[in-house]
């Protein structure tokens, strides 16, 4: 069970960074930001995996207020 999940992770982490460069399309050639893209995406997921499986226990709005502020640092 814990494959599945892996594999569903990397999938939905891979399509989220492909949209993420489909919207900043000025950043598709530039390794640096791709790498920075994926970091963020990468953190996010580990976030969203975790309260999933309630290893972070706050609520739903906590964890979208909480991604949202450390999205504004970028």
């Amino acid at each position: 069970m814990q494959q599945v999940g892996i594999i569903v992770f990397k999938k939905v982490k891979k399509t989220f960074i492909q949209k993420v460069l489909i919207l900043e399309t000025d950043l598709s050639n530039n390794m640096p930001d791709k790498i920075e893209i994926n970091f963020i995406v990468s953190g996010i997921m580990g976030l969203i995996m975790d309260f999933i499986s309630h290893d972070l226990p706050i609520t739903t709005e906590e964890l979208y207020q909480n991604i949202y502020n450390l999205l504004l640092k970028f």
